[in-house]
């Protein structure tokens, strides 16, 4: 045990220095295998990529006539997938090194002090070489490009080191090593203070790759025989041990013909299904035993060092340099570098492994074959001398070197200099140099990854040459190819749309990474583009098995199936994956929209605030899969996180999902305005104006759609042309309606041309003729053309339509016109003309119910009212919601709840202005109701500010008006009155009014 802890004997002083540079030696060990673990990160990282792609599903259809108008949601899928982010230089790496490397050299030259007169010269001559080396000018000290500096640090470090080795030879090491320890520090405090260059640090992290790539060398050959070393302690310590000798030429047979076959495989010999040793396992225990085995050659240098302990810190400090420096080099993914060092590993492990087994068999063969401790007195040999060994184990190394083209190894240490020169300009912000280095490693390191990935990333930041940044990429994957270099080289590709050489292209990246998960996700959704639905979703399955991207595939999974509308419950598919992941659940939500079912998921708003890609899509398409089902509070909600600034790329696709759920919730003034206040900032105005248009319509404001119809910049759209026809028609302006019609009579779709066919003979057709016409002409003719007053002609052409479902559509249609011109008697008289006549389509029935339910409390035959509502068992949703509200307002009125009514009406008063009489009878309550005596004005003005066109409102806008004395507002809601209603009509109106209009129309 005391050989093992041999620090034990050693006085305090020194085995708290020994801690300190044992601590350094672990900390470099674990810095090295720490940046093993995660290479090639943070250099090379990843890069989410997430392309949205719309789709629009029917959320709600109506039929307006004979029309069939659907209202379409937007929808939207997501495809994740990554990319490798651009090269990031790293900068802790490189610092990292850096102190490493000053805490070797204070150790080092603490060292040479207390060596004897001729190793001392030699010493400081190298460490003037090593500080040289560092080529301080670059910094530009105090503006300064000359030596000066770099010899006024060398005479700091030389001055003392002269005064400790010639004047005070006995100052105490621990003496030393602070004197020196503090000249570093003073000479850091001075570059970071008055160099003149950016980062001058980092810049002595570069120039100090040489020192780093010698020391690391030095220290490879030092320990590339302690393996075999310590199987000699192994086999041989225990005096009850048998066949040592055996023993030991069996397990050194064993290693040797595994260092042998990782060599091989290292040249391209051979390739086979086999567990080949790690390099770095082998430096790394290597070096570890070195640390006692360094002190059993004790008897080769003695006359050099002492062991105890100062042998041992020129071990440690050594170690810690090479440990640093290989740490260094894999965390900013240097593999120039890393080609250097890993031949320097194998190389030297089978020469100096092959000659040390030589120095064994020759020395100790006797003593290992009468099974004596011959580790004891392993570097004591008798035969062959050490420095044979030595001598011999470099000869058959540097063999090795000469065999496998020596130049390879030279350059590619030069290439990672310019790697780190280049990384250095990087991280400066100067592409121009980074550039420039970049391009003179990939001269020496030909075909390394680090510079061709790095120089691809600075051409497509030109954005302007695919092919160049292409090559790049392409010479990245010729050697020593990564996910990322694979990935990147396919996406110049997808840039192009050449989807097939994107394939070809993440195939040869799987035959290098066959269990690439990203590299499978990519290429699952490539096929996706090509419509090669199955082997998209078995490559997207297989990604499922990555833990790297299952997310983004299951995500991706889900995204093909809805895309392409495959056969799969979306439930059931989602219930399968069980993701909480949003991307998972947003395209869940999405394939259910497509497939019109419903998903239950809870998407929680009340503390979110902040959006990205996938929890807008998340919301939007959980939005669209419960219209309906959503309370204000929630819809609200959303609105508000829409509109912060924060929000402002996602807000507009909320938003319209907002307006689609504030209108089915039947909040439809909030929608209208919603709506168009997205439309100020939206390059889909067209679009949302067409919704506008719609909305119109169904809410029989013929006047409204058209107005919102003509903002639509392309009259011909398949989608406007319909309405703007349609509500030309119903406003009476046959002649430009007919052209419209004409128009859409050329459409594609048979469906419109047949109806503007229709329509076309229904508006030109005289009077005989009608009975020569198509039912469908009949019912648009009596709809359509013949005025609402003439009841005489309208019976007698409903009469001529064959169809009874035609029919009470007429007549359903007759009806309402005359409701919404206040003509109730004429409505319900119209109305009654339906009894006995047979129809089987629903909606029509449920729009019969509606308008009956609607003239009952025109009436106020609440009685009737209710018990119509209960015998047929009416559903209120949607647009029909503010109806329920209406009559259960009317209701609770008549029983004398006035705290539900008041509620109920100031509801009403503004959720819809399409819903005249629930308005109307509002302005009406709080008129005896609430103490403000203005509210029944302010509601009839707002309601008129959005439904400027309804008769019914501008009657009691008009009254309310003349009654308070804003004549001026009452005349002019009669001028626009007199645009609405029928000459006849308006008689009547102010014949029966005409005490209130008294002093109006003076």
């Amino acid at each position: 045990m005391q050989s093992i802890q041999f620090w034990r004997s050693w006085a305090s002083e020194y085995k708290r220095i020994g801690f300190f540079i044992g601590l350094a030696f672990a900390i470099a060990l674990l810095f090295f295998w720490w940046s093993w673990y995660h290479a090639p990160a943070p250099a090379l990282t990843w890069m989410n990529v997430q392309e949205q792609e719309l789709v629009q599903v029917p959320i709600h259809s109506f039929q307006h006539g004979l029309l069939e108008l659907t209202i379409q949601g937007d929808t939207y899928l997501i495809f994740d997938r990554l990319l490798g982010e651009p090269l990031q230089p790293n900068l802790l790496a490189s610092y990292f090194f850096l102190a490493a490397l000053l805490i070797g050299m204070v150790m080092i030259i603490t060292l040479i002090t207390t060596l004897s007169r001729f190793w001392y010269l030699l010493g400081m001559g190298l460490f003037i070489l090593f500080v040289v080396g560092f080529r301080l000018e670059i910094i530009q000290m105090f503006g300064l490009t000359n030596k000066i500096f770099t010899i006024s640090v060398l005479a700091l470090y030389c001055l003392p080191s002269f005064y400790f080795q010639f004047f005070k030879s006995a100052t105490s090491f621990k003496v030393r090593l602070l004197v020196f320890f503090f000249i570093t520090l003073l000479v850091g405090i001075t570059i970071v203070s008055f160099a003149t260059v950016p980062m001058p640090l980092l810049h002595l992290s570069v120039t100090g790759v040489a020192a780093g790539i010698v020391i690391s060398i030095i220290f490879i050959l030092m320990v590339a025989h302690e393996i075999i070393a310590s199987f000699v302690f192994i086999v041989s310590q225990s005096s009850r041990q048998s066949k040592s000798l055996n023993h030991f030429l069996i397990i050194t047979a064993v290693y040797m013909i595994n260092l042998a076959l990782a060599y091989a495989f290292k040249i391209g010999m051979i390739d086979w299904n086999f567990m080949y040793i790690h390099f770095y396992l082998l430096i790394s225990i290597s070096g570890i035993l070195g640390v006692w085995g360094f002190r059993q050659r004790q008897p080769q240098y003695e006359n050099i060092i002492e062991a105890n302990p100062f042998g041992v810190y020129l071990f440690l400090s050594l170690g810690a340099i090479a440990f640093a420096t290989i740490g260094y080099f894999i965390g900013t993914a240097n593999d120039s570098a890393l080609v250097t060092i890993n031949d320097a590993i194998i190389y030297s492990h089978l020469g100096y492994g092959l000659i040390f087994t030589t120095y064994i068999i020759s020395n100790f063969f006797a003593m290992l074959g009468e099974n004596l401790p011959a580790y004891k007195v392993l570097y004591k040999p008798r035969n062959m001398p050490y420095f044979t060994f030595r001598f011999g184990g470099l000869i058959a190394t540097l063999a090795f070197v000469f065999f496998n083209t020596w130049q390879v190894p030279v350059q590619n240490a030069f290439s990672a200099y310019y790697n780190a020169g280049g990384d250095l300009y990087q991280a400066i912000g100067n592409p121009k140099f980074a550039e420039a280095f970049y391009q003179q490693a990939s001269i020496y390191g030909y075909l390394n990854h680090h510079s061709n990935y790095a120089i691809a990333n600075i051409e497509a930041r030109k954005n302007f040459n695919t092919i160049k940044e292409r090559n790049y990429y392409d010479r990245a994957n010729q050697r020593r190819p990564t996910e990322f270099s694979q990935l990147n080289y396919s996406q110049t590709y997808q840039q192009n749309r050449q989807w097939l050489e994107s394939i070809l292209s993440l195939k040869k990246g799987l035959n290098e990474f066959p269990e690439s998960g990203p590299l499978k996700n990519t290429l699952g959704l490539v096929y996706s583009k090509i419509n090669l639905i199955d082997s998209a979703l078995f490559f997207l399955q297989a990604a499922m098995d990555s833990k790297l991207v299952q997310e983004e595939a299951e995500a991706n999974f889900i995204g093909v199936a809805a895309k392409n509308r495959l056969p799969i419950n979306a439930d059931s598919l989602f219930r399968l994956i069980a993701s909480d992941n949003k991307g998972v659940q947003s395209n869940a939500l999405a394939f259910a929209n497509v497939q019109g079912t419903k998903i239950e998921l809870e998407v929680d708003i009340k503390n979110d605030s902040t959006l990205d890609l996938f929890s807008a899509s998340l919301l939007n398409n959980y939005m669209i899969n419960h219209l309906g089902e959503l309370d204000s509070a929630f819809i609200t909600r959303a609105v508000e996180i829409a509109k912060m600034r924060v929000n402002s790329n996602y807000s507009e696709s909320i938003l319209y999902t907002g307006a689609l759920a504030l209108y089915v919730d039947g909040q439809v003034s909030k929608a209208f305005k919603l709506l168009e206040e997205t439309i100020v900032y939206s390059e889909n105005e067209d679009k949302y104006n067409t919704i506008l248009a719609m909305w119109s319509l169904e809410n029989r404001a013929p006047n409204d759609a058209l107005g919102f119809i003509e903002y639509v910049l392309n009259q011909k759209d398949t989608e406007a042309l319909p309405i703007s026809a349609t509500a030309l028609t119903e406003i009476g302006e046959f002649g430009t309606a007919m052209v419209r019609w004409d128009t859409l009579r050329d459409s594609k779709d048979s469906v419109y041309h047949e109806y503007a066919t229709n329509m076309m003979h229904a508006l030109s057709v005289s009077a005989g003729e009608v009975s020569t016409l198509t039912d469908e002409a009949k019912y648009l003719y009596a709809s359509y053309r013949i005025p609402v007053e003439d009841s005489i002609r309208f019976y007698r052409a409903t009469t001529l339509i064959e169809s009874e479902e035609l029919r009470v559509r007429a007549i359903l249609y007759r009806s309402q016109k005359l409701f919404e011109l206040d003509e109730l008697d004429a409505a319900i008289q119209t109305f009654q003309k339906l009894r006995g006549l047979q129809l089987s389509d629903k909606n029509l029935y449920d729009q019969i119910i509606h308008f009956e339910l609607e003239m009952l409390a025109a009436k106020r035959d609440l009685r009737g009212l209710a018990n119509q509502i209960n015998n047929q068992s009416v559903e209120f949703s949607g647009r029909w919601k503010s109806e329920k509200v209406f009559y259960s307002a009317l209701l609770n009125q008549l029983s004398g709840d006035t705290i539900a009514t008041s509620a109920q009406f100031r509801w009403l008063a503004f959720v819809n202005p399409y819903h005249e009489d629930a308005v109307i009878a509002a302005a009406d309550y709080f008129r005896t109701q609430d103490g403000d005596q203005l509210l029944p004005y302010v509601i009839l003005t707002e309601a008129l500010h959005a439904n400027p066109h309804s008769a019914k409102l501008l009657k009691s806008y008009s009254i309310e008006a003349a009654q308070r004395g804003f004549d001026e507002y009452a005349q002019d809601g009669l001028e626009r009155l007199r645009h609405v209603l029928p000459a006849r009509m308006l008689r009547n109106f102010l014949t029966q009014n005409q005490d209130t209009f008294a002093q109006v129309l003076q």
